[in-house]
């Protein structure tokens, strides 16, 4: 397979399944905040893992493998702090829902941009989504349109990329060119 297309697919495909697990994070928040904390709090660390398998796999790695994993680690471990003190204020009443689903959104956007910088290009695409829906639930009263819209998005990622990423290694038929018979 041709290493851009393959660079394409897994972009769509990592980005769409961690936007779509983001979307389900803040339909929690704004839902049901007592499962929303514990959701984000495995969610921040299964995007480590996701960045980590990104850098481990990446052929251009240069730092030790104990190296790699301690600072991707440290990278996505460290907004947890933060997300809890954004919990502490809204079971403390001093933020509403709607404002703690918002900034959760805002600060995994953040941290998949820092992502982007220092570990994978990849995380630059799903950062942008995040950014993108962070506004849109800024500007839209009623979060379940922005639901709709970063499911949506991340769905059709994930779906493009499966498929392409199939077109793209399954094997074409033995005496054929490969491409689509015109009739």
């Amino acid at each position: 397979m041709n290493p851009y297309k393959a660079s394409i697919h897994r972009l769509l495909l990592v980005a769409g399944v961690l936007t779509l697990l983001s979307a389900v994070g803040l339909l929690l928040t704004n839902y049901h905040a007592a499962i929303a904390l514990n959701y984000w709090s495995i969610m921040f660390p299964a995007f480590g893992l996701v960045a980590l398998w990104q850098v481990l796999t990446r052929s251009s790695r240069t730092e030790s493998v104990p190296l790699t994993v301690a600072r991707v680690a440290a990278h996505w471990l460290g907004p947890l702090i933060a997300l809890r003190l954004l919990f502490l204020q809204l079971h403390r009443g001093q933020m509403d829902a709607d404002a703690v689903g918002a900034t959760t959104l805002l600060l995994l956007a953040v941290t998949c941009f820092l992502a982007g910088i220092y570990q994978d290009r990849i995380f630059f695409f799903a950062a942008a989504i995040l950014a993108i829906g962070t506004v849109v639930a800024t500007e839209i009263e009623a979060y379940i349109w922005v639901i709709v819209v970063i499911t949506l998005i991340a769905l059709a990622a994930i779906v493009g990329g499966v498929m392409l990423w199939r077109r793209a290694t399954m094997p074409s038929a033995p005496g054929t060119s490969g491409s689509p018979v015109s009739g």
